[in-house]
């Protein structure tokens, strides 16, 4: 947007954020990680996994609306915050990988500074080893026993050198994050 003024000239006015988007996406954000928390916390409670389906269903769905709308939900339109809300959203939409490659797309062709490095890297290797190819970024674990184990990478060589591109930790730190996580899982879920 801009403001022009003859005495002055142009100035460049940053855009309002769509302050009943970002609310959303942050109550679904809310929504979504408290059910985690939940099956975290009470692991033996098969009803929850029922609800963490019905819960990513609907923000999905939610999600899917905004976007035939507004287009991505990146920063300038919603706010970092919301923004990253809507990358959760999309990173837990497994049962429709369809979707998270739709939104990977988008994220990929948001502006710069749109859409955060690290959410970008953590849905690229979910979409990659839904469609059964090794991940790039390293960032998808699983447990093993006590500890997490990275699950297949490309380049495993490579990896190291890719996070340190975009800011993400080295593979071992994060290993023993996801671990600390684990260990006290009332924090934030990816």
């Amino acid at each position: 947007m801009m403001s022009c003024l003859l005495v002055f000239g142009c100035a460049t006015t940053p855009p309002k954020i769509n302050e009943r988007l970002a609310t959303t996406l942050l109550r679904l954000a809310e929504r979504d990680q408290e059910a985690r928390k939940s099956a975290l916390v009470d692991p033996m409670n098969t009803n929850l996994r029922g609800t963490i389906q019905r819960i990513d269903r609907e923000n999905r769905e939610e999600l899917r609306a905004m976007i035939k709308q507004f287009g991505w939900p990146g920063r300038s339109l919603v706010g970092e915050p919301a923004a990253h809300a809507a990358w959760l959203i999309a990173q837990h939409s497994d049962e429709d990988t369809a979707f998270q490659e739709q939104c990977l797309d988008l994220m990929n062709s948001a502006p710069d500074g749109e859409v955060s490095r690290h959410d970008l890297a953590f849905l690229t290797d979910r979409v990659l080893l839904a469609s059964g190819k090794k991940q790039r970024y390293g960032t998808q674990f699983q447990q093993v026993g006590r500890g997490f184990l990275p699950q297949p990478m490309d380049d495993v060589k490579k990896v190291e050198e890719r996070r340190r591109k975009i800011g993400l930790p080295p593979l071992a730190q994060y290993a023993r994050e996801l671990q600390e996580f684990y260990a006290n899982p009332m924090r934030e879920v990816r």
